[in-house]
C-alpha cells in the first residue's frame, strides 16, 4: 500500500513541513539529499522537536526571544539559506529545553547574552549580528544545560519499517480504485504487456518508450487502430502521473511522456440524410420517437434525456432551458435555451412522468439511461433504437448520429458558434465568455430553420 507521510512535502521549496498547534515547522533538505532519502531524518527531527515543544513552558517569561528566533527561521527559509535555518532551529530547540527546565532566558549573570540584539542598518551587517547573537546564545545555554541530548531517544532507534508493496500489479489495483472511470480493458492491455512484479519506481523514460513502441508495432501490423493505440497510451500516461502525485512512487514524471504521440487520421463525421431522419421518425414508436426528437431538437445524449429535470422544461412556453449533463458543474458551460418543435413538445407532455426528479422514465419506472459503472450501463434509448434498425433490416448506426446531423446542418447554415451553442459547449471567444447573458433566444431562428428541414415545424 502507499506510504502515509506524517510530514507534508513542499516540492517548490524542497523541504518538509509540519503544522502543529497553529505553528509551522520546516525541515529543508541537506546537500545531496532527495525527497525519499531525507524523509526519515526530517521525521526524527520533528519527533524530537515535538517532544520538546510539548514539554515547553507555555508561559515563558521571555516570549520575545522565541518570537525573534522564529522570525529568524522564517527569514532564512524564505532566503533558502539552509545552513542559517538549521542554526536558528537548533537555537530555538535549546531555548525550548531551557524553558522546560525552568531556566529563564536570556542567560543571567553567568552568561553572556542579556537582551535582544539591536539590529544595525544594512542587510549584511544585520545578518552577521544575528549570527553572532545566535552563536553566543547557543554557547550560553549549552553551558547552563550541560548535555542537552537525552539519554535515550526511542524515535532514533533503528526500527524496521513495514515493507511497502510497490509492484506494478499492486499499484494498478490502487489506481483503479482511485480512478474508477479509467477504462479497465485498456489497463488489462497494459497488464498483459508489462512485468506486473516489477517495482513501479523503475518506470522511466526508456520504459515509456518501450510501451509506446509496442503499441506502434501493433498499429503497423493492423492489430489495433491508431485512435485505440492513442487511447491505450493515454491511460498508461494517466497511471504514470498518478504514481507521481498520489503514492509518490516516482520522484518525477518521465520527461518524454508528453512527447510520445500518435498520428491519428481525422475521422469524417458521419450524419444521416434528411430523408433517413424522416423515415426513422415515422417508423419509431411514440417514446423512441420522442428520444430521437430530443436529440435532433436539443442536441441531447441518452444521459441528457435521462437527466432532464421537470424544472428545466417550461411547459407553457415550449422550451427546455438547461446545461448539458456532462459538464453542468463547469461555470464556463452555457445554459442553453431550446425552442421545442410542436411534435417534440406534444410527445414530451404525453410521456411526462410524475417523478419529481425525472421528466422521462421507462415503462418500468426506471431512468431511461444510466452512467457507466462497475455494474455496467443501462440504456433503453440505444436498445429501442437497435430494435428499430432490426425491424427495418438496416446496418447498425450510432444513435448519436441524430444529434450530429442537427449540429452539422446548423454549422453549415449558421456557422461554428451556433452549432457549438446547440451542443452546449463552452464558449471560446472573450465576447461569448464575458459579454453575453447565460442564456437567450439566439437558438430560436436556427431551430425553426432546422425543424423546417425535417418538416417538423408545422403539424
Amino acid at each position: 500500500m502507499a506510504r502515509n507521510y506524517k510530514l507534508q512535502w513542499l516540492a517548490s521549496s524542497r523541504r518538509w513541513r509540519k503544522q502543529y498547534k497553529g505553528k509551522q515547522y520546516y525541515f529543508p533538505l541537506l546537500d545531496g539529499e532527495t525527497k525519499a532519502t531525507s524523509y526519515t531524518r526530517c521525521l526524527r527531527e520533528w519527533e524530537a522537536q515535538k517532544v520538546e515543544v510539548d514539554r515547553a513552558n507555555q508561559t515563558s517569561t521571555q516570549p520575545w526571544l522565541v518570537d525573534l528566533l522564529e522570525q529568524m527561521q522564517e527569514t532564512f527559509r524564505k532566503g533558502q539559506d539552509a545552513s542559517r535555518f538549521i542554526v536558528a532551529a537548533e537555537t530555538l530547540r535549546l531555548v525550548r529545553i531551557a524553558e522546560s527546565r525552568g531556566i529563564e532566558l536570556p542567560i543571567d549573570d553567568d552568561g553572556t547574552v542579556i537582551a535582544a540584539p539591536r539590529l544595525p542598518a544594512g542587510v549584511q551587517a544585520a545578518r552577521d549580528h544575528q549570527d553572532r547573537y545566535q552563536e553566543d546564545l547557543q554557547m550560553a545555554i549549552k553551558a547552563r544545560l550541560g548535555n542537552t541530548t537525552p539519554a535515550h531517544r526511542p524515535w532514533e532507534d533503528d526500527q524496521e519499517e513495514t515493507p511497502v508493496d510497490r509492484t506494478i500489479s499492486k499499484l494498478l489495483e490502487q489506481f483503479q480504485k482511485a480512478k474508477p472511470k479509467a477504462d479497465r480493458h485498456r489497463i488489462k492491455i497494459y497488464r498483459d504487456w508489462c512485468d506486473e512484479q516489477q517495482d513501479a519506481a523503475e518506470i522511466n523514460g526508456p520504459y515509456c518508450r518501450r510501451y509506446y513502441d509496442h503499441l506502434v508495432n501493433r498499429i503497423e501490423h493492423d492489430e489495433i487502430a491508431p485512435r485505440y493505440g492513442k487511447n491505450l497510451f493515454e491511460t498508461f500516461a494517466q497511471f504514470v502521473r498518478w504514481l507521481y502525485r498520489e503514492p509518490e512512487v516516482l520522484d518525477q514524471i518521465p520527461r518524454n511522456l508528453e512527447d510520445l504521440r500518435f498520428e491519428v487520421p481525422t475521422k469524417q463525421v458521419e450524419i444521416f440524410d434528411i430523408a433517413d431522419v424522416q423515415r426513422y421518425l415515422q417508423a419509431a414508436d411514440g417514446q423512441l420517437e420522442l428520444y430521437l426528437l430530443l436529440m435532433l431538437n436539443c442536441g441531447m445524449t441518452q444521459i441528457d434525456i435521462a437527466d432532464l429535470h421537470p424544472d428545466e422544461v417550461k411547459w407553457q412556453d415550449g422550451r427546455v432551458i438547461r446545461k448539458r449533463s456532462k459538464t453542468k458543474k463547469r461555470e464556463s458551460v452555457p445554459v442553453c435555451d431550446y425552442l421545442l418543435w410542436p411534435r417534440t413538445l406534444r410527445l414530451l407532455k404525453q410521456f411526462r412522468s410524475e417523478d419529481p426528479e425525472h421528466v422521462l422514465l421507462t415503462s418500468h419506472g426506471t431512468p431511461v439511461a444510466t452512467r457507466r459503472s462497475d455494474k455496467g450501463r443501462n440504456d433503453s434509448v440505444r436498445l429501442s433504437y437497435k430494435r428499430l434498425l432490426g425491424r427495418l433490416k438496416e446496418e447498425p448506426k450510432p444513435v448519436l448520429m441524430f444529434k450530429k446531423t442537427s449540429a452539422s446542418l446548423l454549422n453549415r447554415e449558421f456557422g461554428h458558434d451556433v452549432s457549438q451553442l446547440f451542443l452546449g459547449h463552452a464558449p471560446r471567444s472573450v465576447a461569448q465568455r464575458h459579454y453575453i447573458a447565460e442564456y437567450d433566444h439566439r437558438l430560436d431562428e436556427p431551430l425553426l430553420w432546422l425543424g423546417e428541414q425535417y418538416e417538423l415545424v408545422k403539424e
